[in-house]
């Protein structure tokens, strides 16, 4: 499987620039292109949408719009970017390039390798799609055929230290060590500064049981590249090998400082401290891979292992029958499921699984015998199967694999999949005076020409905007609330109007008393205002909706109890319908009011009514193509439904539009295959 992430551009182009227009592509090109080089890729992607919007011709910024995306481990949106290019100039040889990556990356390698010899017809010299050739072969563990693809480049290029390091790793991982030593050893006589280069020779040493010159070798590759965190977890397994347990722990924890999002890190450290019996930070740990990474199937293995030395019985029974599905010939797992069984009290099963993990051995065993095979030559599943047996190895970081360089502090800068956010849906749209500062490059806002017509009525005394995200309110603001409550209150004494009560919830509402607000926006629905009824429908929603997810809240903290003999699934679907009753009142009164679907999506996910979720967010996208939190929701509603390889288009459309966060679910649920 290709996880390394290929270089698809080499030198930026100068251009000269042009007399200006009234959008100068131009100029937006060269911003976007510098943009990439410093590794701030959503900007660079937001410079792209504007030239595609003007020139959707072009082929270039679709091309450099794949670059920037294939850096963020968005290869569904890399790949369509660059067949786009390719559409409109099929001569373009980066784009084939970067195309091949993408799909390289997605394990479509026929395809990869396709679109490389492609570009080779019109560059049959061209070195890095060479490279990325053998960089396939590579990925697919047919380990000879890479060889000779990576020895066929060096004749052409005696001096390319990376064609080296690549022929080294297949000659490493085809068993062949002396020959690996003499291309990481070639790599340093080139370059003795190559951090790569140290690494990789500092592995091998390691693998020989050299374990002091290996050290000294991963020591000098994090001296020359203290950033890289694949280095540290490396050197983890180096000081484990050398008896140094503390020193591998400590490696482990800078490595997720550095990378919060570094499955190897925690899966490894995971490993270490089961070893040193501190099993429920163990727990911990395989909890966190499972969070970043849910098909780990061996930290589900060790996880209910340590559930079963915890007396943690029935989760471990959950995480074993997973393993027992996936790979129903994996023997050993029937044996710890009869011993929780028989621990539950289930005899019977208990006696059934034992029998079943003895059939299934005898089973294996006789096919090994009739039909012994290579081991490149075993279906995928068999393979699998087989390699479950490696469940408590050490995890070994490919070079390329998880360069995470601390270049911005920024959240939207930079490698943004590798920031560590909270999945969770994207917030409901809220009718606020407190909008939160927008989304870098894209926006949290959305316009509708109803909501400015509004404002210009001065119903209310502070610009409203239709927001996702609302800011903090600071003391000052919160004490203007109060006292425009204060006087609300008089004028309705004397003048009960449905825009009075309106006002005054909306104050009720950031000073968070949604009691008051509800009461509010009661009397300013009974007010019979027909011209704004349908705001005010779209806003007692809201608030019923907040309301009912502080009481979550608040119950689940043992802050608030129930009513009696009422659950919260029972409270929900109460609370829920009534929700829903005024979003289908606005969808009645204003249809083209597209966050009046987007947040009914939101209800019914909440609601578990997925295709109801899914509908209502197409609809809302329908309304406002350019809705990024839109394309988000109905992306994980996808996910949530198994249908991976929608969620992950709508997710990569939520990241192009600026939501720089759709990067890391595409990471975490499929972007790399």
């Amino acid at each position: 499987m290709v996880k390394r992430r290929l270089r698809i551009f080499s030198v930026l182009l100068v251009w000269t620039v042009a007399s200006f227009a009234q959008i100068n592509t131009k100029r937006m090109m060269d911003i976007g292109r510098n943009a990439i080089f410093f590794e701030d890729y959503v900007l660079a992607i937001q410079y792209f949408n504007k030239i595609i919007n003007v020139k959707p011709y072009w082929a270039d910024p679709y091309f450099y719009r794949g670059v920037a995306k294939i850096s963020l481990e968005d290869y569904v949106g890399a790949e369509a970017d660059c067949s786009a290019a390719l559409e409109r100039n099929p001569f373009m040889v980066d784009a084939y390039r970067c195309r091949g990556a993408a799909r390289a990356c997605l394990g479509m390698y026929d395809k990869a390798l396709s679109d490389f010899d492609k570009g080779l017809e019109f560059e049959p010299k061209n070195k890095y799609l060479m490279l990325c050739k053998g960089s396939v072969y590579s990925g697919e563990e047919r380990w000879d055929t890479a060889i000779v693809v990576f020895s066929e480049m060096l004749k052409a290029y005696p001096n390319y230290k990376d064609a080296y390091l690549r022929r080294g790793y297949c000659y490493f991982s085809n068993g062949d060590t002396a020959n690996a030593l003499a291309d990481f050893e070639k790599v340093l006589s080139i370059d003795r500064f190559s951090p790569d280069g140290h690494a990789a020779h500092g592995y091998v040493l390691n693998a020989k049981k050299d374990h002091d010159r290996a050290l000294s070798e991963m020591n000098e590759a994090i001296r020359l590249d203290p950033y890289c965190v694949n280095y540290y977890v490396n050197r983890g397994v180096v000081l484990m090998d050398a008896g140094d347990t503390l020193g591998a722990l400590s490696d482990y924890d800078y490595a997720i400082q550095l990378n919060p999002t570094c499955v190897a890190a925690f899966f490894n450290r995971a490993i270490l401290r089961t070893e040193l019996g501190q099993k429920r930070l163990a727990l911990e740990d395989y909890d966190e891979v499972l969070d970043l990474d849910p098909e780990n199937h061996f930290a589900v293995y060790n996880r209910a292992l340590l559930r079963k030395e915890l007396g943690q019985y029935r989760t471990a029974m959950k995480d074993i029958s997973v393993i027992i599905k996936e790979y129903p010939k994996f023997y050993p797992a029937y044996f710890v499921r009869s011993e929780l069984k028989r621990k539950l009290n289930d005899k019977k099963g208990a006696e059934n699984d034992y029998v079943k993990a003895l059939s299934v051995k005898q089973q294996g065993e006789k096919e090994a015998q009739s039909q012994p095979r290579d081991k490149a030559s075993l279906p995928k599943k068999e393979k699998k199967s087989k390699d479950m047996g490696n469940h408590n190895n050490m995890v070994v970081m490919d070079k390329q694999e998880e360069m995470q360089r601390l270049t911005y502090r920024s959240e939207s800068r930079g490698r943004v999949q590798n920031v560590n956010f909270h999945v969770e849906l994207g917030a409901i749209v809220k009718l606020t005076a407190h909008p939160k500062a927008g989304m870098s490059m894209g926006k949290h806002t959305l316009f509708d020409k109803r909501i400015s017509v509004f404002n210009g009525k001065k119903i209310y005394p502070e610009q409203l905007t239709l927001s996702c995200e609302e800011r903090q309110i600071d003391n000052d603001e919160l004490q203007q609330c109060f006292s425009r409550i204060e006087k609300t209150t008089r004028q309705i004494a004397d003048h009960p109007s449905p825009k009075n009560y309106f006002s005054r919830s909306l104050d009720y509402l950031c000073v968070s008393d949604f009691e008051s607000a509800l009461e509010d926006l009661n009397q300013a629905i009974e007010g019979n205002d027909s011209e704004n009824a349908w705001l005010y429908y779209f806003c007692r929603a809201n608030v019923r909706y907040l309301k009912y997810l502080s009481e979550v809240e608040l119950v689940n903290k043992g802050e608030m109890s129930l009513p009696e003999g009422m659950d919260l699934s029972m409270v929900g679907q109460v609370a829920c319908d009534l929700v829903q009753k005024d979003y289908d009142k606005v969808k009645e009164l204003m249809p083209d009011f597209s966050p009046a679907w987007y947040n009914s999506g939101h209800v019914y996910v909440r609601q578990q009514n997925y295709q109801s979720a899914l509908d209502n967010f197409s609809k809302s996208i329908a309304l406002t193509p350019s809705f990024a939190e839109a394309y988000f929701n109905r992306g994980l509603t996808h996910i949530y439904l198994k249908k991976k390889d929608e969620g992950i288009s709508d997710l990569s459309k939520a990241g192009e539009l600026g939501l720089y966060s759709a990067y890391n679910v595409i990471k975490r649920f499929g972007g790399n295959r």
